[in-house]
């Protein structure tokens, strides 16, 4: 017998799609957010309505296809469950932001490529390179993430629990810890470093600084709503940018070496509870990674030591053609705020002159192409 959860997710799909129904598992979890604010419609009746009309054009365009077809049922089926429902539903938000909004169709999704056409090889993955989809009017290939700053997500639980137990909103803690560290370092140690936490703030000291006996290197700055030197450089776009970008190494195994590749990140409060965000982070991380490492000739094995090639940083940021940041604003209101940032250093730039310029129904929030910034 089908739970509430899959028949109120069902139901939601069929009404939509009309004809071929994607398999929804009969135990359909309401612990992942799409879900559980699906079964909450008068308090985000907004949500439901923006979910439908995402999955009607996603559903549409891609349908007409059997690769397509295959891939939106995928998808579907996907954002019903716990362990895969963020990434999935941050694809359906892209493919529909493209589809409504790019002048460019998308010639087809889920792409399967050698290896040896992006750095897949050299991270030590020797299987094909893959990627969500290819735009052929400007030659574009693109993959779909999110963006995330998963200790950060943790450290926003803690605090929210902390500012909740104590009775006191106007407790400001930024976290600083080596971004070395395993996310399951953090993890493993919720419940202690809560405790650790709050016992010391419960006697209603409001020290400046706490440094953690648990997990070594981690410290917080705090800040009280009553301390008169309150400063937003703690929750500073631009310190969270140095600190992050170095992750977007990570997806070297999409960087095509003679393509063009644009990677999509989309940002959904429906998983992002980190307060960095925002346009001046799009561009401070783009930028770095983009342009700090053209006079350096560190070689990114220093990095991360499991790289096999010999190419610098430098070197693979090149391969990255331009980043587009998509803000979701379905739980507040309708539609979808894009950022674009191109790569002035590309080897396969995204815009060679002006008649190569990406184009949108909707305008873009900000497009930036550095090139007065490049240094």
């Amino acid at each position: 017998m089908e739970n509430i959860s899959t028949k109120v997710y069902s139901d939601l799909i069929s009404e939509v799609s009309k004809d071929c129904i994607p398999f929804i598992p009969k135990e359909c979890s309401n612990r992942n957010n799409v879900i559980f604010t699906l079964l909450n419609p008068t308090d985000l009746h907004d949500f439901k309505n923006e979910f439908k009309e995402c999955v009607g054009i996603v559903y549409k365009y891609l349908s007409k296809s059997e690769e397509g077809l295959k891939k939106i049922n995928n998808l579907l089926v996907n954002i019903s469950k716990d362990k895969t429902w963020e990434g999935s539903y941050a694809e359906l938000v892209a493919y529909a932001y493209l589809i409504k909004n790019s002048l460019h169709p998308i010639t087809s999704v889920d792409i399967t490529l050698s290896s040896e056409d992006s750095f897949a090889k050299e991270f030590g993955k020797p299987n094909d390179t893959n990627l969500d989809g290819f735009i052929k009017d400007i030659s574009l290939y693109f993959d779909i993430k999110i963006l995330q700053d998963v200790p950060m997500d943790i450290f926003d639980g803690i605090f929210c629990g902390i500012r909740k137990t104590l009775k006191n909103d106007d407790i400001l803690i930024v976290p600083k810890y080596d971004k070395s560290k395993g996310i399951s370092d953090f993890q493993k140690n919720y419940k202690d470093l809560f405790l650790e936490l709050y016992n010391a703030l419960k006697t209603g000291k409001q020290p400046s600084i706490i440094r953690s006996k648990i997990i070594e290197g981690l410290s917080y700055d705090l800040l009280f709503a009553n301390n008169s030197h309150m400063t937003a450089t703690l929750i500073s776009p631009y310190r969270h940018a140095k600190k992050l970008h170095t992750q977007f190494f990570n997806y070297g195994n999409k960087f095509l070496k003679n393509e063009k590749t644009l990677i999509i990140f989309v940002i959904s409060h429906l998983y992002n509870r980190s307060i960095n965000f925002g346009p001046n982070f799009y561009r401070a991380i783009s930028r770095r990674f983009f342009c700090q490492y053209m006079h350096s000739d560190q070689k990114y094995n220093t990095i991360n030591p499991e790289f096999v090639g010999t190419e610098t940083c430098f070197e693979i940021t090149k391969k990255l053609s331009a980043i587009l940041f998509l803000e979701d604003k379905c739980l507040n209101k309708s539609g979808t705020d894009a950022f674009l940032y191109s790569n002035p250093n590309a080897d396969n730039p995204l815009i060679k002159s002006k008649i190569d310029y990406p184009q949108f129904n909707t305008p873009l929030k900000t497009y930036d192409d550095f090139i007065d910034d490049n240094y």
